[in-house]
């Protein structure tokens, strides 16, 4: 069911907007009937008043919009620093970087992933790796990523500082080789899997 309240049908009759400069926040004061003052206020596209709050004196309201102000700025600001870090940001990853996920529940799985094309930017071609298994103990163990030898399709993945994005809500990281003998060599990784 959709929301029926408006941005506009909170706001009372009469009351002045004030507003700050580069800021998305908004406030609107006002005095009711008998002369209370009040104030309610909202950020970006919100519907919903971030505040509505009755005021004793013209200097307390006075004071908590310019905090909401400067609340919201701050935080505008910040936003607006990610995204322009995000757009300069220039990747240092290239075809060949492995990249190790770690996830589960009362258990550890490890997925390995490798660059196989670079497409644009922000964009990457990335395979499943098969892994080497060794059991360590009882139902768990070390693995390492076995660069070349595929499980899956090749996939589209957007790449960040952060690594590769997997899903909505993973990310596999990038696993930093070391060269022993002129060969790249991985860490190994722990795993378990506790029926």
């Amino acid at each position: 069911m959709r929301n029926r309240f408006t941005r506009a049908s909170y706001i009372p009759k009469g009351a002045l907007c004030v507003r700050a400069k580069g800021c998305s926040a908004v406030a609107y004061i006002y005095a009711n009937a008998s002369g209370a003052l009040y104030a309610l206020a909202f950020h970006g596209k919100a519907e919903r008043p971030d505040w509505h709050y009755r005021f004793s004196n013209e200097a307390s309201r006075e004071t908590r919009v310019r905090n909401h102000f400067a609340h919201w700025s701050k935080i505008e600001a910040g936003q607006v620093a990610r995204r322009a870090e995000r757009k300069a940001w220039d990747s240092p990853y290239k075809v060949g970087d492995v990249f190790m996920r770690s996830w589960g529940y009362d258990q550890t799985n490890v997925d390995y992933y490798e660059i196989t094309a670079l497409i644009g930017a922000k964009m990457v071609e990335v395979r499943e790796l098969r892994k080497a298994r060794k059991v360590t103990g009882w139902e768990s163990g070390q693995c390492v990523p076995l660069p070349g030898e595929y499980e899956g399709e090749a996939e589209r993945r957007m790449v960040g500082s952060n690594g590769i994005k997997i899903n909505d809500y993973a990310h596999a990281h990038f696993v930093e080789p070391v060269m022993v003998g002129g060969v790249k060599t991985y860490p190994a990784a722990r795993w378990s899997s506790y029926a």
